[in-house]
C-alpha cells in the first residue's frame, strides 16, 4: 500500500512553549504594576536595535542568514541586567532553495564581569523560537540560551555591544523524498541555533 505523504515536524511540545510565553506575559504584567513601575523608574532602561548572523543546526539544512531584531534591558544592579530580546531571520533551505521565516523571543539575564567602560559579560536565560516553513507545517518550541558578550560605553547614555549566544532545544527532524513522502524521522536530540549580534543601545 502506498504511504500517504507526511509533513510532520516536531521541535518541542506546544504546551512547553505556551508555558514559556505565559511566564514572559506574567513578567510584563508585573512590570506594568504601579509598585514595580515606581521601582523601575529608578533603574536604567536601555533600548537597542540589533543585527548580525544566525547559524542553524545541520539537520535542518538551512543556510546561515542575516539576523535583526530589538533588545530592551533593565539594570538591576551595577553588574546585572534583565533583558528581553526578539529576533527574525529568513534562511533558505540548502536542498530545495525554499526560504522560510524564523523568529525568537528570549528573557535573559546578563552579568558584567568588570565595571570599566569596556565590560565583558555572560548571558543566559530561556525563551521560544518559531519556525514557519512554507513547504511543511511550521513549529515552535522552548529554548535554553547562553553566551558571552562585550559592551563598551564611551558616553553616559550610549553604549555598543557584541554578543555570541547559543539556543539549545530538543527536537526530531524529518526527511522527505522527491514525491514528498516521509523517508526518515530521527529520534529526539539536542540541537543548537547560534546567533552573533551587534547593537548600539540608548539609556533612558
Amino acid at each position: 500500500m502506498k504511504r500517504r505523504p507526511s509533513y510532520r515536524r516536531h521541535v518541542a511540545s506546544p504546551w512547553t512553549l505556551s508555558r514559556v510565553l505565559a511566564v514572559l506575559a506574567v513578567v510584563f504584567l508585573l512590570a506594568a504594576s504601579p509598585a514595580v513601575a515606581e521601582s523601575v523608574g529608578k533603574r536604567p532602561i536601555r533600548v537597542a536595535p540589533v543585527m548580525g548572523a544566525r547559524v542553524f543546526a545541520d539537520p535542518l539544512k538551512l543556510r546561515s542568514e542575516f539576523a535583526f531584531g530589538v533588545r530592551i534591558s533593565m539594570g538591576v544592579s551595577e553588574r546585572v541586567s534583565i533583558v528581553m530580546d526578539a529576533g527574525h531571520s529568513s534562511p533558505v533551505r540548502k536542498t530545495s532553495g525554499q526560504d522560510m521565516s524564523f523568529g525568537d523571543i528570549r528573557l535573559l539575564s546578563t552579568v558584567a564581569l568588570l565595571r570599566s567602560p569596556l565590560r565583558p559579560y555572560v548571558v543566559g536565560g530561556l525563551g521560544g523560537q518559531f519556525f514557519n516553513f512554507y513547504d511543511t507545517p511550521g513549529t515552535a518550541g522552548l529554548v535554553f540560551a547562553g553566551g558571552l558578550g562585550v559592551e563598551y560605553a564611551p558616553a553616559a547614555r550610549w553604549s555598543a555591544f557584541a554578543e555570541a549566544s547559543a539556543d539549545a532545544y530538543r527536537a526530531s527532524f524529518t526527511i522527505f523524498n522527491s514525491s514528498r513522502y516521509l523517508d526518515y524521522e530521527s529520534p529526539r536530540q539536542t540541537l543548537v541555533t547560534g546567533v552573533f549580534t551587534f547593537g548600539v543601545q540608548y539609556e533612558f
